[in-house]
Order: C-alpha cells, then structure tokens, then sequence
C-alpha cells in the first residue's frame, strides 16, 4: 500500500510540473515575432497584418495590439489562439484616413519575444486644377510622440515605393517606382477620376509588400456657362447701360466686361465681376454716347484665370442728324456681330415736347425725314429729336442696342400780317405772326402810337382780336409791335414792324 501510494504521489507531481516544463521549453524555444507588414486592402481602410515565427512548435496566444491615439498607447485589440495562423485583418482601424500601427505580444513571460512595431502608410494627393497634376505624398512612418519616441518603420528598409494609380473605376496600373516619399503626375486630364496607393518593397525581401490607404480626385472643372447673352445696349445722356444674361448651367462665378475702341483690336478689362447669378448689368459712366464708339463683350473667366466663353460683340450707336432745307437726315454707324441671323433698325422720332413715337423701320444705316414741309404751318414745334433701336435676331435669342438722343432745330420762318379788321364777320379778325415751326420761346408785344401797351403774349398760338383791355375795341389806325423768338439753341430773332387796324 505504501508503495502505491508513493507512485500516485510522483505521478501527481509529474502531472503538475508538465505545464511549467512546457513554459520553460516554450520560452527556451520560441524565436522572437516578427510584424511583416501593415496592408491596407480596401478602400474602406482595414488592415491586413502579417507576421512569421523563426521556431513556431510551442502552442501559446498572442495578443495582436493597436495604437489608441486618445490614451497614447497600445492596447489589445485581438487574440490569436492558434501559432499555424500567419495572417489576421482588422476591420475597425480605419486606416484609410489615418496612420495605424501594431505590434504582436506573445503570451509569454519573456518581453523579448515580442515582434516589432509596424504602421500603415498613408498617402494624401494634391491636384492642381491650373497646370492638371497630382501630388502625391505619403509617409512610412507615424510622427512622433511620447508615445513612440523612433519612427517605426524607419528600422526597416525600404527598397522602394510604386505608385498604383486607376482611372476611372479601371483596373489599377503601376505607373511609376521611387525611393522618394513623393510623386507628381502629370498624365492627368480634366472630368476623369483618379485613384491612387503606395506600395512599399522590402529591401530584405521585395516579396514583401505593404498598400497604402487608397486615395481619390475628381478632376472635374467647373462647368463653362453654355453660352454668354446680350440682353441690350442702351444709350443714355452721359452713360451706357449693359444687360448680359448667363447660361444657368454655369458654374464659374468670374465674368469680366471688356471694352474696346476697335473690334478687331486688344480689350481692356472694364468691370470684374465675381457672383453666382445669372444676370450682369453694368452703367458705363466713362462713355461720350455723342461722340464715341466702343465694342463690348463679356467673357468668363475660371478658377486659372483663362477666358472661357463669350458673349457677341456688340457695339453703341451713335446716331447724329442734320437739317438740309426741309428734310432731316439721321444717320448712324452699323451694330456689328457675327451671330446675326436679322438685323433691323426702328426709328423713333420726337417733335417739340412730345413723347418719342415709332417713325420708321430700315435696314440701312441713313434714313431721309422729308416730311417736315407737311408740318408746316400747323403749329408744330421746329425741335426734332430722334434715336433708333437696332432689334437683333440672333442664333436663339434676341437683343436691342438702342442709341444716343441726336436733336435738330429747324429756324422757323416769320410772316407778320400788316393789317386785320376786328369786325367780327370772320373774316381777318385777329392779329398773329405765321411761324412755320414753333420757337422755344416767344414774345409779342404790341403799342399804341402813344407808346401805351395794348397786347402781349408768350403763346405763339394766342392772336390779338382788336380788344384793348379795360377800354373796348381799339381804334383804327397804325399800331406797332415787337416780336422776340428762340430756338432751343438760344439763337434769337427780333422783329419789329406796324400792323394797321381797319374797320370797312
């Protein structure tokens, strides 16, 4: 009995040994870890870890551990239970917008065996609009902190890096190597997308590979507008306004207004404009309308300062008019464009006082008003103004320049009765002179032989009927008077002569 027990006793304690032979053994057998890479593998960022052992006959866990950027240090994010597993992907590090590093903890008592660290590369792209290229950027190592006073991946070297690039959704294709840690691209055009990762190369063993995160541009410019409109060219006493309307599919918020004395010559910037709407309306201030002509064209302008899309060139009219004997001819220099499909000028005339009313409708540029003979006598103004409106029918819309106010004076000519008879049968009953246009200002006055005043009118179409006020029908006999007129351009006429009242 004593004997049995003795042999139950030595198995008991062979059987509690065995494990802290096996820790022992573990640890006297078991080579260090060793962290190959850090792949990014998708373009959601996670992680794909992979690692090796030297000796790998003793079953242990191991811890697979991540930086916490909140806490500054590792934590566990994960435990490999079986030492035939090489590989593991993490999918909660979001590597795509930010460096990740790991390391592998054995579940041992010696700290040693512990692998090292290893981080992610991230890449980061530039695309510069104006002279279309990428550049690429990225880095092999996290920054330092108090966390990690070395750069990881600095303790292993790098043979090289290749750049991935995919376009469009296409596969991707390698385009460029470099031991640098940037990359410009210049194979790079506008509305196309672009995909890119940085692939390192081991130096030890170029088998080894780590991905970086993926990054994407769009190199989509902002739309042209489709097309730029003349809405109208308006001349105003001093000043010229302009209307443009922009195609609403724009998205360039630069317009400038360009001005010219010669439509074949270079433009100078009149306005800059920088707005998000569709209409643009500017009052040129520094324009003679009576004197000068200029061509305007709006254009867009893109992010890169390049003129894009044009309006028509438009220009003023400036439109002048000359009396020859009874007929007024106005005249004006032609509005130029390439985009007309009809071109018409519509005359509008104004007599004295009176509101502008349409006149006349050409296709030429000189226009005869020989009509004056027929306003003759019938107390009409001698002040005739005039404009024209130029109605352009272009490839899908229209517009109107209208032009400058030119006015002309025509001097009336004066017949002054020398007798009436204030009898009231009817028959040269009143006293007036004939004036075959009105002045712009009038003055009659008419005395007596004593020099006493017995009439006086500004209205060039109030007569005198032979009543003296306060005294009855005046006499017969020889009376004078003085008659004093103005046109609008201040030239005075002065006449002075008799008028003899009869009674038969």
């Amino acid at each position: 009995m004593k004997q049995n027990s003795r042999i139950r006793g030595i198995l008991i304690l062979i059987i509690l040994l065995i494990p802290f032979s096996r820790q022992s053994l573990c640890q006297e057998n078991v080579s260090p870890l060793e962290l190959l890479n850090a792949t990014i593998v998708n373009e959601e960022g996670d992680v794909q870890l992979q690692w090796r052992l030297l000796t790998d006959t003793i079953e242990f866990d191991t811890k697979i551990e991540r930086d916490d950027i909140y806490i500054e240090a590792f934590v566990p994010i994960h435990i490999i239970t079986d030492t035939s597993t090489k590989t593991w992907v993490d999918t909660n590090s979001y590597a795509n917008s930010q460096i990740r590093a790991y390391w592998l903890n054995p579940n041992l008592a010696k700290t040693e065996l512990q692998s090292n660290r290893f981080n992610t590369i991230h890449a980061s792209v530039q695309f510069d609009t104006c002279k279309k290229s990428m550049s690429l950027t990225w880095s092999k190592h996290i920054p330092l902190t108090p966390l990690n006073n070395f750069n990881f991946n600095d303790t292993i070297e790098i043979k090289h890096f290749n750049i991935w690039k995919s376009t469009d959704g296409n596969d991707y294709q390698k385009i460029a190597t470099t031991e640098d840690t940037s990359f410009t691209d210049t194979d790079v055009f506008y509305n196309h997308t672009y995909k890119y990762f940085i692939e390192s190369v081991r130096q030890a063993d170029t088998s080894i590979k780590s991905k970086s995160n993926r990054v994407m541009v769009e190199t989509r410019m902002p739309y042209n507008p489709d097309y730029i409109r003349t809405d109208f060219i308006k001349s105003n006493p001093g000043s010229l306004n302009l209307k443009y309307t922009i195609a609403p599919n724009s998205e360039l918020k630069g317009y400038y207004l360009l001005r010219s004395d010669y439509r074949r010559s270079s433009y100078d910037t009149l306005k800059k404009f920088t707005t998000s709407g569709y209409e643009l309306s500017y009052e040129d201030k520094s324009i003679d309308t009576d004197k000068q002509v200029f061509y305007y064209q709006m254009v867009s302008v893109n992010q890169c300062n390049d003129l894009t899309t044009r309006s028509d060139t438009l220009n003023n009219i400036m439109l002048e008019v000359k009396n020859e004997n009874l007929t007024n001819k106005v005249s004006w220099n032609h509005v130029t464009g390439n985009q007309f499909q009809s071109k018409e000028y519509e005359i509008y005339r104004k007599i004295g006082n009176n509101n502008y009313t349409f006149y006349q409708s050409t296709f030429n540029n000189t226009y005869y008003d020989n009509e004056l003979d027929l306003l003759r006598g019938k107390d009409s103004s001698g002040y005739f103004c005039y404009r024209t409106k130029a109605k352009l029918s272009l490839t899908s819309h229209s517009a109107f320049v209208q032009s400058n106010t030119a006015c002309v004076y025509i001097e009336p000519e004066v017949f002054i009765p020398n007798a009436f008879t204030p009898n009231g049968d009817g028959m040269n009953d009143k006293f007036r002179p004939f004036i075959s246009f009105f002045p712009s200002t009038y003055h009659l006055i008419i005395y007596n032989r004593a020099g006493i005043k017995v009439f006086e009118s500004k209205n060039p179409e109030e007569s005198w009927n032979g009543h003296i006020k306060g005294r009855g029908m005046a006499p017969g006999g020889t009376y004078i008077y003085y008659l004093r007129i103005n046109n609008p351009d201040h030239k005075e006429i002065k006449k002075r002569g008799k008028v003899t009242v009869l009674y038969p």
